[in-house]
């Protein structure tokens, strides 16, 4: 047995570096035969995007990065490559939720399941959210933002988003709000349901064991999606205000089976939170530590005239110029965050021709957009916070809107995009036209937020 494995093992060594289909293109050898190389950079040294650069440094603009992946390092290219409707998702890189749409592998599958989700997010169903549920959130939130304004009491504004966040988005999926928001304490709510999905995926796409169930169903979203599933409980179809997970198991049969409605809506909650979550975060760090920024879109807010200061409840809000620019085309929040291990993954049915070299069709072909955000010749300074630069007529200002990557690429764009703007927006409106904010302790101007405003612990 023991000699099984050792031929087993040195055979395997040998395909990857000599009888790969990939094996002319140049990377790190162990990259080669295992994942496990990806595993020690991301989850060991935490340096994945620093690493990744080096490796171009070294290579040139294409490197193999694991046994079946090329990494690609030109804008230009991925971007039309990026841009192409019939790209898979390769099942290595998005195995711990396999039944979820925006992880679904085959483009085909994820077209269909795309076309039931997507009018949930938008139109009708997302106004009705607005003038409705989300209202009644933000009221809770602006009543958080002055009872600290009053008492002169710090308040840790990534507390305060992430019970906002929950709150609003287990209301839309589920119908019913998680309670973040009515506790005087933010920071029990944050201690006892946060943690970073990313990091997770990270470490246990190494290990795909039954095990890891847990990370698939996520018990929250398990236990409040039970009713649906009790036998004595009848099946009702059309219009509900249930949240759209009840509109899913009404109205189509697939979501009739829970492990297929149990990881599609704790996708959308852990998506959800930790983005608006992080990416708020961010932009307040950044309005903080530039008055004239936050003097700007104050004056653009007090442009709109609503009574009795309930801006939230405004729809103009969220088609505010300034407003939006803070948000839209990979502006300072979503360009410079630490999800350095995020990249895109897609698989092509056809060969792919660069630079001389070619790869056979499933090879798996990635990006990372952080290479983008932080490329200064196309976001000059890219560390600077600067929401004017997306106000630019210039034609180096059109390049950088086109190659900036907000919601996703090609057929992979984020369904929820009107509903994670349309939130945020609102709650940036409501703190700023309201309310004066500071940091509490000045240091934590020369940070990206990561202490005061830390996200993660």
């Amino acid at each position: 047995l023991m000699l099984g494995l050792v031929v087993w093992f040195l055979f395997k060594v040998f395909q990857g570096l000599y009888l790969s289909p990939i094996s002319r293109i140049s990377g790190p050898k162990l990259a080669a035969i295992t994942h496990l190389n990806e595993f020690y950079h991301v989850c060991i040294r935490n340096h994945w995007g620093t690493y990744l650069r080096s490796l171009h440094g070294r290579y040139g603009p294409i490197v193999r990065i694991n046994p079946n992946e090329v990494h690609i390092l030109d804008h230009d290219f991925n971007y039309i490559h990026f841009n192409q409707r019939n790209l898979d998702k390769e099942k290595w890189y998005f195995q711990l939720a396999p039944r979820s749409t925006a992880t679904i592998t085959p483009h085909a599958e994820h077209r269909r399941r795309r076309d039931i989700i997507l009018p949930l997010f938008n139109g009708r169903q997302l106004r009705w959210f607005e003038t409705s549920s989300l209202s009644s959130y933000l009221t809770k939130l602006d009543a958080h933002l002055g009872r600290f304004a009053k008492s002169k009491e710090p308040l840790n504004l990534t507390h305060l988003f992430w019970a906002a966040s929950n709150d609003i988005l287990a209301e839309y999926i589920f119908g019913t709000g998680m309670g973040l928001l009515d506790r005087d304490d933010l920071a029990a709510g944050y201690d006892h349901r946060t943690f970073n999905a990313t990091r997770l995926a990270s470490v246990f796409r190494q290990w795909p064991l039954s095990l890891l169930l847990v990370v698939r169903n996520v018990s929250l979203t398990a236990e409040l999606n039970k009713p649906f599933f009790s036998p004595s409980r009848p099946r009702k179809s059309g219009k509900s205000s249930g949240g759209i997970a009840q509109h899913l198991y009404s109205n189509h049969k697939l979501y009739r089976d829970s492990s297929v409605l149990n990881p599609e809506c704790a996708e959308f909650m852990l998506g959800g939170t930790e983005a608006i979550t992080y990416n708020l975060a961010h932009v307040f760090h950044g309005l903080m530590g530039n008055p004239t920024v936050a003097r700007k879109l104050r004056k653009e807010l007090d442009s709109v005239e609503v009574p009795q200061g309930r801006i939230w409840d405004d729809p103009r809000v969220v088609n505010l110029k300034y407003l939006v620019c803070l948000f839209l085309a990979k502006p300072f929040s979503y360009r410079l965050n630490d999800t350095d291990a995020i990249r895109f993954v897609r698989q092509s049915h056809e060969t792919v021709a660069y630079k001389g070299f070619t790869t056979p069709p499933r090879t798996t072909i990635s990006m990372t957009e952080m290479f983008v955000n932080w490329d200064s010749t196309i976001f000059p300074e890219p560390e600077k916070f600067d929401p004017d630069r997306w106000l630019s007529k210039s034609p180096e200002a059109d390049r950088a809107r086109k190659l900036a990557v907000t919601f996703g690429l090609g057929n992979r764009t984020c369904v929820a995009k009107d509903l994670v703007m349309s939130i945020m927006t609102r709650i940036v409106a409501t703190a700023v036209s309201r309310y004066d904010v500071a940091f509490w302790d000045e240091g934590e101007k020369d940070g990206w937020g990561m202490g005061y405003l830390r996200l993660f612990p």
